[in-house]
């Protein structure tokens, strides 16, 4: 039986309705198929990004490794011509042993004749036996006879409440602080040395005395490394103390270094340790919280030449222009090197680093025109600071790289591994 009119109209109506619904539903999944692939691109750049990173950006210098030696033959070094030691002048000897023949060495004649040419002499430095001094404070006891109260001699001036002297105090915290000794390490130590027991209690009590004491003298090396006429070189690392995320920062210069515990980084914190000495020449990385400094400030080539060696892996014209940055960057820090060693002349230095500086800017610019967005935003961004790429040949004395700075954290790292993460108290000078 044929279907009606009405009959066909209604399964015309109802394929239109599913064809809409399908239509609605195809719409939907082409939306976020859309949305899937911009978050899949978004990741894969992400990861490459990662990868691109170098392998030791985040980690603490300690953490270092250097490659495995190449198998190929080795080249020779050149030897060195020797040097004597400088003898110690007579008043230094403490003891002279003459030392004297009975017969010839050569005939066994015991007929020997004493030449009037001085003699030839061997100095030899030794170590004194040591042995720890004990001394013992009698504190004699009183009772007035007016008031009928009792008391006692107090100890002598300088002379601190602790079984430990000061001397003894100072070389335990010398010990852990400036030689990186763990606690156990000291401890052995000055026992086989003095055959002076301590416990891991007392060596945490004697650096905490030995810090206390030191408050006046951690104040002098803050103003000699802030306000002071030597350049100074600014860097932070993060650093956990009680469980929760804190900074190390350092401010140092080429006699003295000075460190701060601080929760944060941020501007905030840098001027805490530098208050109101903004003026004064500095090296630093591009991190943003040193753009409150207004003084003279030199950007570090070192942390450049990692960002574009990470470009100068990469295919076509990033990895073009990335090694050409990174060569004229590396050359820069070579010939700055040169000057300081004295191996070339002043006019051979300006002349180097005149060419240089013309390079590179033309360099920074085929990044600007041709390279790709992260690539030009990096060079656009170092061209309009570019002058801060040569703030080093003005101040003398400067280095183009913030170096100084990171060996100097890379002690203090050391010193937190082998001191099994210290303590130390918020806003705290080490």
């Amino acid at each position: 039986m044929k279907p009606t009119y009405e009959q066909l109209e209604a399964e015309l109506a109802t394929t239109k309705t599913e064809l809409a619904e399908t239509k609605t539903q195809l719409s939907t999944a082409e939306a976020k198929l859309g949305k899937m692939e911009g978050l899949l691109k978004l990741a894969l750049e992400r990861i490459a990004k990662l990868e691109e990173q170098p392998k030791n950006s985040s980690k603490p210098p300690s953490t270092d490794q250097k490659s495995n030696t190449s198998d190929k033959k080795r080249k020779k070094s050149k030897s060195r011509m020797g040097r004597s030691r400088t003898p110690y002048p007579p008043e230094r000897v403490d003891r002279r042993v003459y030392c004297k023949r009975k017969c010839c060495p050569h005939c066994s004649s015991g007929k020997l004749e004493e030449l009037s040419e001085a003699p030839f002499f061997w100095q030899q430095v030794e170590l004194p036996e040591i042995q720890a001094i004990v001394t013992q404070f009698d504190c004699l006891r009183y009772k007035c006879k007016g008031c009928n109260r009792r008391s006692m001699g107090s100890l002598p001036e300088n002379i601190p409440f602790s079984a430990f002297g000061p001397k003894l105090m100072a070389f335990v915290a010398c010990l852990t602080g400036r030689f990186h000794l763990s606690k156990r390490e000291a401890m052995t130590l000055i026992k086989d040395l003095y055959d002076v027991d301590l416990s891991e209690g007392s060596v945490i009590n004697v650096e905490e005395n030995v810090t206390n004491a030191l408050e006046e003298i951690y104040g002098k090396i803050h103003q000699h490394v802030i306000e002071g006429a030597l350049c100074r070189y600014y860097d932070e690392i993060s650093w956990r103390n009680s469980g929760k995320r804190h900074y190390a920062w350092i401010g140092t210069t080429r006699s003295a270094a000075y460190y701060r515990i601080d929760p944060h980084r941020s501007k905030e914190a840098l001027f805490k340790m530098i208050g109101k000495f903004t003026d004064r020449p500095a090296v630093t990385d591009r991190y943003s919280a040193y753009n409150a400094l207004d003084g003279p400030r030199q950007y570090c080539l070192a942390h450049l030449i990692r960002d574009f060696h990470v470009y100068s892996e990469r295919d076509g014209e990033d990895g073009r222009i990335g090694k050409q940055i990174v060569d004229e960057l590396r050359k820069i820090c070579k010939t700055h090197t040169k000057w300081g060693e004295e191996k070339i002349s002043k006019s051979q230095y300006s002349g180097c680093l005149r060419h240089s500086k013309h390079r590179l800017s033309e360099y920074l610019i085929d990044g600007l025109a041709l390279g790709s967005d992260d690539l030009s935003g990096l060079c656009e961004r170092l061209s309009d600071e570019f002058e801060r790429l040569w703030t080093f040949r003005s101040i003398e004395g400067m280095d183009p790289t913030n170096n100084m700075a990171e060996r100097d954290l890379r002690k203090l790292v050391l010193w937190r591994k082998k001191a099994m993460g210290p303590e130390v108290s918020e806003g705290k000078s080490l």
